[in-house]
């Protein structure tokens, strides 16, 4: 492995134990759009690591009515920058060919949301941003 590598490897792994939180990994699979969404029986379930960002709320500043329109200064701005969860994992914890897809889930341990994969952005630095679906809060 290269410096730059073991670099990543090592900032990935600091930023997962201050930040990083427990989810378990649920692959799903659906044959067709017709067929009922099930689990992936070839990927494994499997619990990891990694960083919840809630979804930002609306924010309005000024005593104007919020609008969307305006994007920088001016009086009753309203502020939205994530519109949808996230959650950024290692890419080291999925095995080659298990890597989360859309339509898998993810159950937060501590909270018991389940949350399903709508997009993955690889940030480039050895990590995937999955934006998420609230599905349902699960009974413990």
């Amino acid at each position: 492995m290269s410096v730059w590598a073991d670099l990543e490897d090592s900032i990935s792994e600091t930023v997962d134990l201050t930040f990083g939180e427990t989810f378990e990994f649920r692959p799903m699979t659906q044959l067709t759009v017709n067929d009922p969404v099930a689990e992936d029986v070839t990927r494994a379930v499997r619990t990891v690591e990694g960083i919840y960002s809630a979804p930002s709320t609306e924010v309005t500043l000024g005593n104007t009515k919020p609008t969307r329109t305006k994007v920088l200064g001016g009086d009753g701005m309203t502020l939205v920058s994530l519109t949808a969860p996230r959650a950024s994992f290692d890419e080291r914890a999925f095995a080659a060919g298990e890597r989360p897809r859309k339509g898998d889930r993810f159950s937060r341990v501590a909270t018991l949301d389940l949350y399903q994969v709508i997009d993955i952005q690889p940030d480039g630095q050895g990590r995937l941003v999955l934006v998420l679906s609230h599905i349902v809060k699960e009974s413990a």
